[in-house]
């Protein structure tokens, strides 16, 4: 029963690695404001996206595969990590992002310069799933 479990948790483990350097890759390319000419601040996808939607552990789904041809991998964020899955899977994957905003400088009450830290970019992937 521990073997058949590890086999199966090394699906999650080789796609939250997929997931992890389609994040780092889109962090380090060059991205463009609307004008085409100015290169935005450095940012991972933003926004939250879950593959598997409303099959989630824990709703009697115990132990299947889902069907990759339920799910749009083609949509944002999942195309801009270069992430999707084409053969039937265990367990449904979430991704969570906030941007990142660039430093800026702002003037206090007393007429004084302060630089205002920029927001730190993150991302979270998580795998959940049903084995029992």
């Amino acid at each position: 029963m521990t073997y058949i479990k590890n086999s199966k948790t090394s699906e999650a483990k080789t796609n939250l690695d997929a997931i992890k350097k389609g994040a780092v890759a889109f962090f380090e390319i060059e991205h463009y404001g609307s004008d085409g000419m100015s290169a935005t601040t450095k940012t991972y996808p933003a926004g939250e996206k879950v593959a598997a939607v409303g099959e989630q552990a824990g709703d009697g789904t115990i132990g299947i595969k889902f069907s990759p041809t339920k799910y749009d991998f083609k949509a944002y964020p999942w195309k801009q990590l270069n992430f999707s899955i084409s053969s039937p899977f265990y367990y449904y994957y979430n991704y969570d992002s906030t941007g990142v905003a660039a430093a800026t400088t702002t003037t206090d009450d007393k007429g004084n310069k302060v630089d205002v830290a920029a927001t730190q970019s993150r991302f979270e992937a998580t795998a959940s799933a049903s084995l029992n």
